[in-house]
């Protein structure tokens, strides 16, 4: 029964060497393995949390190309703040580059490019800025061109910062096609119609005012009175034809042409 023995002893011997303060070690090293995924895990939520608050806050500036209201198939380019905060130092620029145009008369591109060459020092959230750049006039076969010197594909491309100094830039591709294919209908209470049947009305009241003038209802007081003295001096015309007539005197020469031949 000698290894019953030694068992005991090992037993015993294990179980005094792992007493309290070897307890206590052992379940504080087993925390600190468990409290560091942990910490990773918080330290990840806490920068994700802030990337988050510092994207809904960033300053966002956008190109569009937005349809003129009440013209014909005509475009402004937009850039536009859309984030809550203020965008400083804001560059656009075009790819491929629009280039000065040598004659500058009747067009509005230069004032576009000009404004344009000049770094913005700052936009406000909500602020926009536009510009003409599409000017549609009638081409050939009635189909629209444009009137302006600008492409009809571009790249807008927009750079600007935060009030905290980080730098943005984002590119916008514009097409004028994709406004151009826009099919839609028009009510008869827009205000476009309105304005159309109200031209069409007052030019009527227009030609019927001519008419009324024309038929000296709306004669001047020197016109009604020259109008007056020549109905006079034609009644008294008559009147004396008819006293000639009556006294069997000769006929008017423009009577005596229109008497029968004996």
């Amino acid at each position: 029964m000698d290894w019953l023995n030694d068992v005991g002893s090992a037993v015993h011997d294990g179980w005094m060497w792992f007493d309290a303060g070897r307890v206590a070690a052992t379940a504080a090293a087993v925390g600190t393995v468990v409290a560091i995924p942990v910490a990773w895990a918080a330290v990840r939520t806490w920068g994700q949390t802030r990337r988050d608050s510092k994207a809904k806050s960033r300053p966002m500036v956008a190109a569009e190309l937005r349809a003129i209201p009440y013209t014909h198939g005509s475009q402004s380019l937009v850039i536009k703040n859309y984030g809550p905060s203020i965008a400083k130092n804001v560059r656009v620029t075009f790819d491929p580059p629009i280039p000065m145009p040598e004659n500058t008369d009747g067009i509005a591109m230069p004032i576009m490019l000009r404004r344009f060459a000049k770094t913005i020092p700052q936009m406000m959230p909500g602020v926009e800025i536009d510009n003409l750049y599409y000017a549609a006039k009638p081409g050939p076969a009635g189909k629209l061109i444009n009137g302006e010197p600008t492409p009809d594909e571009v790249t807008v491309r927009i750079e600007y910062e935060s009030e905290d100094g980080d730098r943005y830039s984002a590119d916008f591709p514009l097409d004028v096609e994709l406004l151009r294919a826009r099919t839609f209908i028009v009510s008869s209470t827009s205000p476009d119609s309105q304005r159309k049947e109200s031209l069409a009305q007052l030019k009527q009241v227009t030609a019927a005012l001519k008419d009324l003038a024309k038929s000296g209802r709306l004669m001047t007081k020197e016109e009604r009175e020259r109008e007056y003295a020549g109905l006079v001096a034609q009644d008294e015309k008559l009147e004396a034809l008819w006293n000639t007539q009556a006294s069997g005197g000769p006929l008017e020469p423009e009577q005596a042409s229109e008497a029968p031949s004996s």
